[in-house]
């Protein structure tokens, strides 16, 4: 069996140039490889944060903190929402592993 190298195009023949297989030598080889392997469950946490940006006038600091929070009119002069890379950790014997 020739390895892949990355060239998968199929002549007229249906088989592909670069490596010289088939379609069912390469789907047969996939399946045995996977038959050998053991699945694992993983854990992905993604993290989304919506910036919201608002403008009033108030006296303080505290008092227009006080107007966004209480105020349920208000809306927001800008936003946008801020994704965060997801992070993987494996699941082994119900405990999480980084």
């Amino acid at each position: 069996m020739t390895e892949c190298i990355n060239v998968c195009q199929l002549n007229d023949s249906d088989v592909y140039i670069g490596c010289h297989r088939t379609i069912d030598e390469i789907t047969n080889e996939g399946l045995k490889k996977m038959s050998v392997m053991t699945l694992s469950k993983y854990k992905i946490v993604c993290r989304e944060t919506k910036i919201e940006t608002y403008e009033v006038t108030a006296l303080t600091k505290e008092q227009a903190l006080d107007y966004m929070m209480l105020d349920g009119t208000l809306k927001p002069v800008s936003s946008r929402l801020k994704v965060s890379t997801p992070v993987v950790t494996l699941v082994k014997d119900g405990e999480e592993n980084g």
